[in-house]
């Protein structure tokens, strides 16, 4: 894949984007420079001192801060200067920026309109979702991850209609972390096409235009993406950390989909087959160790589990002290679903929701959850939630 973000372009963004510790890391920190000058012997800037000073207040007191310094191991002097410090000092580039560039290119070649996702039946004829924001760059990084990143997971054990669920999620994610900078380039472009518009009171127009955001996403498409991660390196750098943690999640899976076939077939079908995988649906907005979900699969064969990335034994322990006291609980009896505990991570079974059918179902409902609620509070159970 061709090249777009130059050399320079590629250090800019690999030097804008570093995080306080590794510009230490990176840079002189010897003590011999004061509070007031940078490394060059220059003034700092005036933002950078800004971002010092607002970081120094967030702490309660000016010992906490300087006991944060400490454990560190910096002192104010370093501190000031790193944060003012945009310079890439290694001699190997991180190993983000070769994927940012490819995904630059891959965005900057694409046509959306004669490009559509092959694994989004619900995306609309045409280059624009309505129904989401910036849908056609979101698909274009979702297209992306599945072409590029994924070529040898997709096959047999995995067939690629079974990813869209999990690529509309990044898709989600995508979307979820980095819609409020479009938006905000979006004003920008309007802005300079049109500063009347821009500053508009949307609820003073009947039907809002679309002309300015069809001409920002063809911008993006046409050059503009790799712009854009110039202006906005932290941006530029968590994007294709957001790939990569989707990649390694979706391959997890599927090894250890691989790896406990036979020992799901006993536990959730009896010895029948299970069947290829129909669907990866992550569960959570939120993930762990490295952009891990909570994953429910589902097997031609009709059988669902639920991929969790951690320990199950919690939750397997606590429906075996469950099922102890089915017996002796004035509740109808819990239903116990099945667990396959494997180390540092697990299985278990899908439980379908069901609405109660009538006013003795609720009453049973509640009657369980109360239990449930008194057995939580007993093991002194935390962060209980909705998922």
């Amino acid at each position: 894949m061709s090249r777009r973000l130059s050399e320079a372009q590629q250090r800019e963004i690999a030097g804008r984007a570093q995080f306080l510790a590794e510009r230490i890391d990176g840079g002189e920190t010897t003590e011999d420079h004061t509070d007031t000058t940078t490394e060059s012997g220059e003034p700092p800037q005036e933002g950078s001192a800004a971002v010092f000073d607002e970081w120094r207040e967030q702490f309660e007191s000016e010992q906490q801060f300087s006991d944060r310094l400490e454990r560190l191991g910096i002192s104010r002097a370093a501190c000031r200067r790193a944060v003012g410090d945009e310079t890439f000092r290694g001699d190997t580039l991180p190993e983000w920026v070769e994927p940012l560039d490819e995904l630059v290119a891959w965005v900057c070649s694409t046509d959306p309109d004669s490009r559509p996702l092959r694994f989004d039946d619900s995306e609309p004829e045409g280059p624009y979702d309505s129904g989401r924001p910036f849908g056609p760059l979101s698909a274009a990084v979702a297209e992306f991850a599945l072409t590029e990143l994924l070529p040898d997971r997709v096959g047999e054990s995995l067939p690629a209609d079974a990813l869209g669920s999990t690529a509309e999620w990044l898709r989600e994610q995508f979307q979820t972390q980095f819609v409020r900078i479009l938006y905000v380039e979006l004003k920008t472009f309007v802005a300079v096409h049109d500063r009347e518009r821009a500053f508009t009171d949307p609820e003073d127009v009947d039907e809002l235009p679309r002309e300015y955001y069809e001409q920002f996403v063809d911008h993006l498409f046409d050059g503009g993406f790799a712009d854009f991660r110039v202006e906005y390196p932290v941006f530029g750098r968590l994007v294709p950390t957001q790939l990569r943690q989707w990649q390694q999640h979706v391959t997890e899976v599927a090894d250890r989909l691989d790896d406990d076939r036979s020992v799901l077939r006993e536990q959730f079908t009896d010895g029948d087959t299970l069947g290829a995988v129909t669907e990866l649906e992550p569960l959570a907005e939120d993930t762990h160790r490295d952009g891990r979900a909570i994953t429910r699969v589902a097997f031609e064969s009709g059988v669902t589990v639920v991929y969790k990335p951690r320990s199950v034994a919690p939750g397997a322990t606590f429906y075996d002290v469950l099922d102890g006291l089915n017996a002796v609980l004035p509740v109808p009896e819990f239903r116990i679903p099945t667990y396959v505990e494997r180390p540092e991570y697990g299985w278990m079974e899908w439980i379908d929701h069901e609405p109660c059918p009538d006013e003795a179902a609720v009453e049973r409902y509640y009657e369980r959850a109360g239990g449930l609620v008194c057995l939580c509070y007993l093991l002194e159970f935390f962060d209980c939630q909705y998922e």
